[in-house]
């Protein structure tokens, strides 16, 4: 542990190589700061091309995993958090004019959050009612109904509310387009199993909290400039100034996730400051969640109960017909490491979690997960029920690790052999020796 705290510290002093990426989201973040969100930005839908079935072959099909859409903070302490360092920098006269106007704009979010921590937003709403209503609009053979056909579509969320209202909201826009769909909509703990497995992330997000998160934090990030302009110099020599910098980041940040609040915190930050705040998030899920060389395969590792759930239930469609589809509402901390399981092009270049001047150049936190990101896996069939599979992150095509004449598109039986061969040498992983003693601590969910 010596050793890689050791590692850390030495690349905290390399000077960073800005690449192409680099660059792009610096001018990315400058021009919409709502980038610098992270997993908490806003999803975002970007039209994309799609490439036509080969000839004879037909939508039949849908299974989904989508996390849920835009929210609140999922605790009060991120709110009152950042309030804290006001509160008592007001009792002692140290409040910056600057300092008194955010002040006042903090107490006005707070009072807005109280007692909706967790919840999807009205914005959370929308975005799955779009997604929705794209997957109706993209593969209408799988909802119509036409000619006495039925179209039943199997639901599964975890508990939380949050996921359980995106569902929700999924399926009354579905209704709206077809009345005549049937769902069976479907929560509770018996699922967790397969909708929320985060033992590897939950460990590696324990020991990046204990090891990692000071470092990368400091690396990146300056607050001098960002506190001087909030309270007066007396009282910034007394406090945490990275912590009071990043906890007001945090409440910046939540903000795009709420239409109905008119409040911002973006203009009290620089450019370079949202930018570097940025890197160190990214970076700090890269650690967590990312397909690195350390943990890459751990994380890859958690999806194995959710991709025997898809597989099975395929199987049985196919052998039983009766359903058109199955979708599932969850978290992110699934999401991710679905796409790392299933090698998605583009999505999992390996590197070290030492390497901090090159993670930003293959790996963007926002091109991975976003409020409401999703996994979709379309199934196409011919005449002859020769059956093919499409998968999409966030709606956009993606290409896979399987030989195939018609990428994106795979024969099912590749997928499904390549993926259950997978299954079996990622559940023979054992723990890496620095991650044991976060074994038994608190799962992230």
């Amino acid at each position: 542990m010596k050793f890689l705290k050791f590692r850390l510290l030495l690349v905290a002093f390399v000077v960073s190589v800005v690449s192409l990426s680099a660059q792009d989201m610096r001018e990315k973040i400058a021009q919409d700061p709502n980038y610098a969100g992270s997993n908490l930005l806003s999803y975002i839908y970007k039209p994309t091309v799609h490439t036509p079935a080969p000839k004879g072959y037909k939508p039949f099909y849908i299974s989904t995993y989508g996390r849920h859409g835009s929210r609140w903070h999922t605790r009060p302490s991120y709110y009152k958090n950042a309030i804290r360092y006001f509160a008592n920098a007001e009792q002692q006269n140290a409040l910056t004019d600057l300092g008194k106007e955010v002040y006042e704009r903090l107490k006005v979010i707070h009072n807005h959050a109280d007692g909706h921590e967790g919840m999807l937003t009205t914005k959370g709403v929308a975005e799955h009612r779009g997604i929705a209503e794209r997957m109706v609009q993209n593969y209408p053979e799988i909802f119509s109904t036409k000619g006495h056909k039925e179209c039943h579509i199997e639901c599964l969320s975890t508990l939380y509310p949050r996921c359980i209202l995106s569902m929700a909201a999924n399926n009354e826009r579905i209704k709206e387009l077809n009345p005549q769909v049937h769902f069976t909509r479907t929560t509770g703990d018996e699922y967790k199993a397969f909708l929320s497995n985060t033992v590897a992330v939950s460990m590696i997000g324990n020991y990046t909290k204990a090891e990692t998160e000071k470092i990368t934090l400091r690396h990146y990030t300056n607050p001098d400039r960002f506190v001087h302009s909030l309270f007066k110099p007396e009282y910034v020599a007394a406090i945490d100034k990275y912590d009071a910098m990043l906890r007001i980041f945090y409440i910046a940040i939540i903000l795009q996730n709420h239409e109905e609040l008119e409040v911002s915190l973006y203009d009290i930050f620089t450019p370079e400051e949202l930018y570097n705040l940025w890197q160190y998030r990214n970076m700090d899920h890269y650690i967590t969640f990312g397909y690195s060389e350390e943990f890459g395969d751990y994380v890859a590792a958690d999806a194995i109960p959710l991709m025997r759930h898809i597989i099975a239930d395929v199987d049985d469609a196919l052998a039983n017909g009766g359903r058109s589809g199955f979708l599932r509402f969850g978290h992110d901390m699934i999401v991710v490491p679905l796409i790392c399981f299933l090698q998605m092009e583009g999505r999992c270049q390996r590197l070290s979690i030492f390497d901090f001047d090159k993670v930003e150049g293959v790996w963007q936190d926002i091109n991975i997960t976003s409020m409401a990101a999703n996994v979709q896996m379309v199934f196409y069939r011919n005449k002859q029920g020769e059956v093919l599979v499409k998968v999409l992150h966030n709606e956009a095509e993606v290409r896979l690790p399987l030989k195939s004449d018609h990428a994106p598109y795979y024969r099912w039986d590749d997928f499904r052999g390549y993926y259950l061969d997978r299954i079996d040498k990622l559940s023979k992983l054992e723990t890496p020796e620095v991650l044991v003693k976060y074994k038994n601590q608190k799962p992230i969910l």
